[in-house]
C-alpha cells in the first residue's frame, strides 16, 4: 500500500511505495537483457477472460518492452495466453524472487518458458519482461522450416507426442504453418530411411 506525506506550506510531497512496485520494476528491467530505452509497465493482466483478451490484443503490437507481474499459481496460464497472442518466439526474461535468496533470472522465449512451467511448479513472485513487437517491415524469419521440422521431430521423440501435435507446437513457436512443418518432418524421415538403406 502506498503511503504519502504532504507539507504544502513548504512545497514538500513524499511518496513511499511498498512491495514490488518500489524497486522490482527497475531491477527487472536492468537485468533483463531486453531493450531498456522505452518500456511500459502493465502490472497484472485482467482476470476476466474478455478483458484479458482485449488487453493482450492491444499489447500484441506494442513495440516498447513490456513488464508484467504474475503470481506462481497463474504463471502457466499467463504464459500460454502470451504465447498465443504474441507467438512463442517472442523473447522473454523471467525474473523470480528478485533481491531475495532464491533469485532467478532466465532469458528465454515464451514457448520455452511455457514448456518449462508445464512440467515444473512455479514458486515465488514473478516479474515478466517481454521484448516489444518487431515492426512488420522489419520482421525476419529466425527459424527455417527445416530447423522447425527437426525440432518438432526431437520434441515428439522426447515427449512421446504424435507428429501432428509436435508440428502444432512448433508452428506456434516459430510462425511456420503446422502443415508445412508436418510435411517437412515426413520428408526428413524419408531421407533418414534412405540413408539407412544405403
Amino acid at each position: 500500500m502506498a503511503k504519502h506525506y504532504t507539507d504544502l506550506q513548504n512545497n514538500i510531497i513524499e511518496l513511499w511505495i511498498a512491495g514490488k512496485s518500489r524497486r522490482e520494476i527497475a531491477d527487472a528491467l536492468a537485468v533483463s537483457g531486453q531493450n531498456t530505452g522505452r518500456f511500459v509497465f502493465e502490472g497484472f493482466l485482467p482476470h476476466h477472460k474478455r478483458l484479458r483478451a482485449q488487453r493482450l490484443a492491444a499489447l500484441a503490437t506494442e513495440q516498447r518492452t513490456i513488464l508484467l507481474y504474475e503470481a506462481p499459481h497463474k504463471l502457466l496460464a499467463t504464459l500460454n495466453d502470451l504465447a498465443a497472442a504474441f507467438g512463442g518466439v517472442r523473447p522473454l526474461t523471467i525474473c523470480r524472487e528478485l533481491t531475495k535468496l532464491h533469485e532467478e533470472i532466465w532469458i528465454t522465449t515464451l514457448e520455452q518458458a511455457r514448456l518449462r512451467y508445464a512440467e515444473t511448479t512455479p514458486k515465488g513472485e514473478f516479474v515478466l519482461v517481454l521484448a516489444g513487437a518487431v515492426p512488420a517491415d522489419k520482421v525476419v524469419e529466425t527459424v527455417t522450416l527445416e530447423d522447425a521440422a527437426k525440432q518438432a521431430l526431437a520434441l515428439g521423440k522426447k515427449k512421446k507426442l504424435p507428429a501432428s501435435e509436435a508440428a502444432k507446437r512448433l508452428a506456434k513457436a516459430t510462425g511456420h504453418s503446422k502443415s508445412a512443418i508436418y510435411k517437412t518432418m515426413q520428408e526428413i524421415q524419408i531421407n533418414w530411411r534412405n540413408i539407412e538403406i544405403l
